[in-house]
């Protein structure tokens, strides 16, 4: 496993990091109606209305006590990462089957993996994710933007290619989040609009927590989780064209809504974000969706609003 360490050291390093940079700023957004004029079939001049997602970082106002517990939460959801993670690439014979697979994508044999190469197997892994949870098959737009988180979680240095090392890594840190249980507490932090965080266990949030915009549901170590966050990656995408009202319909639970702080990855805004990702940069764009999936089977854990 030493060939892995320094990946390890790095993943801790970035997730330790991310938890405290998420509790400074977290990117707000709205959404405004854009008119442009475009040319129809017939040449003549239509006036459109899109929707334009508005991206501002705002500071986050929390209480020392209330940042202290999310930190504290946090911590304890990387270890056990961290723990599983290395009992996976201790177990010599997965490895082994793990490199066998990146032998079998590499078809230029150039020892790296580009997004084409690696895209076949990350589609089967997220629709073998999909039946396993019993959630629908994901749209095609939908399904692509999950390969290609998938593929940037594991693209350790973000140069575009996946070394062995790293597709092994990456596919053993997934397995490994999925699997780790939920801390406990796993606290969750909620932002108003004026920026004041709240925090509360994601096992039984008060009656007035909620999530995107929709009330908090309580969650736990079952597989429900990861339905959620499939569902909620689907109906985030479709924000990316109908705007606000589709983003709010987004569930509390998981990660790919979000994810459990302790696991770094690209970042998307959204009204509400995990605090454990480092802050994104403002600025206007067309309304994109949001971040959220994973590859990778067995039980999901939770996630929740800001964790």
């Amino acid at each position: 496993m030493s060939e892995y360490q320094g990946l390890i050291d790095d993943f801790v390093s970035k997730a330790e990091k991310a938890s405290a940079e998420g509790l400074k700023q977290y990117p707000q957004t709205t959404f405004d109606e854009v008119e442009r004029e475009v040319e129809n079939e017939d040449g003549e001049t239509d006036t459109v209305t899109e929707m334009v997602a508005r991206t501002v970082m705002v500071d986050i106002d929390i209480d020392p006590e209330d940042e202290e517990k999310l930190l504290e939460s946090n911590h304890a959801q990387i270890q056990s990462i961290v723990e599983i993670l290395q009992g996976l690439l201790e177990d010599e014979d997965a490895v082994e089957e793990l490199k066998a697979h990146f032998g079998e994508l590499d078809v230029d044999g150039s020892g790296e993996l580009s997004m084409e190469e690696a895209r076949p197997f990350c589609v089967e892994m997220i629709k073998e994710q999909c039946e396993e949870y019993g959630a629908d098959e994901p749209p095609e737009e939908v399904l692509a933007s999950m390969v290609e988180d998938s593929f940037k979680s594991m693209d350790v240095d973000s140069d575009g290619m996946l070394t062995e090392a790293e597709f092994v890594f990456g596919l053993a840190l997934q397995k490994a989040t999925i699997e780790a249980p939920m801390a406990d507490p796993m606290y969750c932090l909620c932002i108003d609009d004026d920026g004041h965080a709240t925090v509360f266990d994601v096992r039984d949030p008060p009656d007035d927590a909620t999530v995107a915009g929709a009330p908090a549901e309580a969650v736990d170590d079952s597989n429900d989780a990861e339905a959620a966050a499939i569902a909620a990656k689907t109906e985030a995408v479709k924000a990316s064209t109908t705007g606000p009202a589709s983003a709010a319909a987004k569930p509390a639970a998981k990660p790919a809504a979000a994810k459990p702080a302790a696991k770094p990855a690209a970042e998307k805004p959204a009204a509400e974000k995990p605090a454990a990702k480092p802050a994104a940069e403002s600025g206007d764009k067309p309304a994109a969706k949001k971040n959220a999936a994973k590859t990778g089977k067995k039980k999901k854990k939770s996630g929740c609003c800001q964790q």
